[in-house]
């Protein structure tokens, strides 16, 4: 029967949206793998999957730079309208600053909107990535190693808290958790 061991990606936790790490794949050789991969080749399987990874981190920069730019939109918008309110500008400043408000912020969203758009496709590409270069190792190690991306799926229910000062709502939560697994063929000792 094959041993099974997981190998995790590190960086895909963020705990805000500023934070920018880059998404790579653990180094840490598991043992079993080691009896038939040379450290070299490991380091290069590394680096196969660190150059798939790539994009993630790029779409979490700009990501980070949109939202960024939201949040600086808003009260920039805010500013403007009350200075143009207070310096006594006429019905058509106020108009003028209304769509130019209008107009800034819709391009904030619709560049928001258009970043996670971008982010799926690059998901499903870097997956397939992922996939085609563990199809190929595999291929290299045959009746040895095999290489696989699985996804685990975890649900977990979040209770609620209510007293004057927090609320916090109730309700199921998904995460989705990827690792490259690999299976380690049995060899029996002649």
């Amino acid at each position: 029967m094959p041993k099974t061991c997981s190998i995790k990606f590190v960086g895909l936790r963020r705990r805000s949206v500023y934070e920018c790490h880059p998404v790579l794949i653990s180094r840490d050789q598991p043992p079993a793998v080691a009896n038939h991969m040379s450290s070299s080749e490991w380091t290069s399987f590394c680096g196969k999957i660190d150059a798939a990874l790539m994009p993630i981190s790029r779409v979490r920069r700009m990501s980070r730079n949109i939202a960024g730019a939201i949040m600086g939109a808003y009260p920039l918008v805010l500013v403007l309208r009350l200075v143009m309110y207070l310096a006594g500008g006429g019905l058509d400043v106020a108009r003028i600053v209304g769509i130019v408000s209008f107009a800034v912020l819709g391009l904030a969203t619709s560049s928001l909107v258009g970043v996670q758009v971008y982010a799926k496709i690059t998901s499903t590409a870097v997956l397939q990535s992922l996939e085609t270069i563990c199809e190929d190792t595999s291929k290299q190690y045959p009746q040895l190693l095999s290489f696989h991306v699985r996804h685990v799926h975890i649900l977990s229910f979040c209770g609620c808290i209510c007293n004057r000062s927090h609320r916090k709502l109730s309700g199921l939560h998904s995460v989705a958790l990827r690792y490259i697994e690999v299976k380690v063929a049995d060899v029996e000792a002649p």
